[in-house]
């Protein structure tokens, strides 16, 4: 039986409502568009509120029309060029790696940390002491597949360095990263506070996420419980990714949990680089500009984010709690669980070869399940084009054998949970034989 993943994009009335209206305005045709302008305050609202007052804050969003895009603005604000190095993970999306060869740098390969898609501040803290890194200049964190690493001990050494922290967010935007020790953000409030209402129950932030849980502490500020200063620092050590970077990246690209065919927007978190920036961009006219037809579409998609947010960790945590143990041959890649609030992109394994890999995707295709392969890996690279630290094998291993399952697949309804159980057996026996 063929497995019939939900359609993406969607095809909301909400959409279409929101296009019609832009066309009939006019807006879809003008220079400074209002729609464009509402997307970019949204995001910036949004973002504000969730970099707590702690010596973070969001400056700006400027929208353009791509992450890739969005990644050179932030390499040029950093001031990176001829000469310079920029660290990146040695398994990265290969865009990330082409933009900063584009602007004459050299990228420094670090390799990934165990069970998961990027290094973390301890491995970043030892293969710097052991290596020359006066050349670096800035430093790119990859949220992949759904995963959030802990990027603000990152910020923390960055800042000693002087290094120019980039967050990339393009696969994870809405979930939430930082201290483990809350496993989400509505539960803190149910456990805490069961006679209010949960963040999720309350008005939506602007991005279509909870209100500012600080403020709702504050609000009841004369309660006695004695665990509401805990909660209240627990809560302050989690943001949204791309609240620790000096700078961060958004992709609206057409596979993105929030798309519009393309576009994307940098998010800017450092008052001393936000005024390099326009020099860039506005020559006077916007050089990579997002339209206001694709700014209307996401939109929508932006009020319902947490709902399917919501969707596709319900699909996960069901599939992953019935399945963990039914396919031995194949490790589950779980690092994105860690995340106080995920947002699951891609559901990943690794097989035991790249040949077994092959052959999964080959038989899934068949069936109708939308898994592919990963990024190929860095590690492969000559020295001549990168600088290594180290050998770089998990993230060649990674490349080698990493297969995805598409968010697409985790939008379903509960009563269909089971087919999609059904599908993946199924292509684990054909595989397996």
């Amino acid at each position: 039986m063929r497995f019939d993943s939900p359609v993406w994009p969607p095809q909301w009335p909400e959409i279409l409502d929101s296009v019609a209206n832009v066309v009939q305005s006019g807006d879809w045709g003008r220079y400074h568009s209002v729609t464009c302008k509402e997307l970019r305050e949204r995001l910036l609202h949004s973002f504000r509120d969730s970099c707590f007052p702690d010596g973070h804050q969001t400056d700006d969003v400027r929208l353009c029309c791509s992450g890739n895009a969005a990644l050179e603005l932030a390499l040029r604000a950093a001031k990176i060029g001829s000469g310079d190095e920029v660290l990146i993970s040695a398994y990265d999306y290969p865009g990330n790696l082409r933009t900063i060869e584009l602007l004459g740098a050299k990228p420094v390969l670090m390799d990934v940390k165990g069970g998961g898609f990027g290094f973390d501040e301890p491995s970043l803290v030892d293969a710097c002491s052991r290596a020359e890194t006066q050349s670096i200049r800035a430093v790119i964190v990859s949220h992949l597949f759904g995963e959030v690493l802990d990027a603000e001990p990152i910020r923390k050494f960055c800042d000693q360095k002087g290094w120019v922290l980039i967050e990339d967010v393009c696969q994870s935007l809405g979930a939430k990263g930082g201290n483990p020790a809350t496993s989400t953000m509505s539960e803190c409030f149910e456990h805490s506070f069961p006679e209010q209402l949960s963040p999720t129950q309350s008005a939506a932030a602007p991005i279509g996420l909870e209100a500012n849980p600080i403020e709702t502490l504050d609000k009841d500020a004369s309660s006695s419980r004695p665990r509401v200063a805990e909660f209240k620092r627990e809560i302050q050590s989690t943001r949204f990714a791309g609240c620790w970077g000096h700078l961060a990246t958004l992709s609206f690209g057409g596979s993105k949990p929030v798309s519009a065919g393309a576009g994307g927007a940098l998010v800017v978190n450092d008052t001393r680089l936000a005024a390099s920036i326009g020099s860039w961009l506005e020559r006077p006219g916007e050089v990579y500009p997002i339209s206001p037809l694709q700014a209307a579409v996401l939109g929508p998609q932006l009020d319902r984010l947490q709902e399917l947010q919501a969707q596709r960790n319900r699909t996960w945590q069901s599939f992953y709690r019935d399945r963990q143990d039914a396919y031995p041959r194949w490790q589950w890649m779980v690092a994105q669980q860690r995340a106080v609030e995920p947002n699951p992109y891609k559901i990943a394994w690794l097989a035991e070869s790249r040949e077994q890999r092959d052959r999964v995707i080959q038989a899934a295709h068949k069936i109708g399940l939308p898994i592919g392969e990963g990024y190929r890996s860095f590690a492969k690279m000559s020295d001549r084009r990168c600088r290594k630290l180290g050998a770089c094998d998990r993230a060649k291993k990674l490349g080698d054998q990493l297969f995805v399952l598409d968010h697409r697949a985790l939008l379903l309804e509960p009563s269909r949970i089971e087919q999609l159980v059904s599908a993946m057996d199924a292509l684990y026996r054909q595989v397996d034989t």
